[in-house]
């Protein structure tokens, strides 16, 4: 390989690794001194100064940065929906665990388009759970369109 054919090869790859960085859905730290927004410990959101330093690098870590007002707002209606359907599983690490009885969880059915009640009892599954299927239905039925926000559905 001569020299030139090396260069161009590594202006190649340059190319092709600034390009991976930049995929649809990646998240991104905006540049040094420009504005980010985060949601704060009361619940506001509010925007900050991209220094660089170690708490903006946490926030970015815990997912509490955003390049817009409207994605901070999206993410805590999502994360006050998502704690609403906690409060409403009753299922305990026993009930879960306990390898006779069914639990009821909530799912999307795609097809159909709307919200579901399935159930198991011999797996665990890293879903919202119920101890009964009229306990998932009335989730779901309380939860009404916030489940969207919750199963990131459109």
């Amino acid at each position: 390989m001569t020299k030139e054919e090396a260069l161009q090869k590594i202006e190649e790859l340059k190319a092709f690794i600034e390009n991976e960085d930049k995929q649809p859905g990646k998240r991104e730290r905006v540049a040094e001194r420009n504005r980010y927004w985060r949601i704060d410990s009361c619940g506001f959101i509010d925007y900050v100064t991209e220094m660089n330093k170690h708490y903006d690098k946490y926030r970015f870590s815990i997912g509490n940065y955003f390049k817009t007002r409207e994605e901070a707002e999206h993410h805590k209606a999502k994360l006050i929906a998502t704690q609403q359907l906690l409060d409403m599983c009753d299922a305990t690490d026993d009930d879960i665990a306990d390898t006779d009885k069914d639990k009821y969880y909530i799912c999307y059915d795609f097809y159909e388009n709307n919200f579901d009640v399935d159930s198991f009892h011999d797996y665990k599954t890293n879903n919202f759970i119920f101890t009964t299927e009229e306990k998932a239905q009335a989730a779901i039925d309380a939860m009404g369109d916030k489940l969207k926000l919750v199963f990131n559905i459109k």
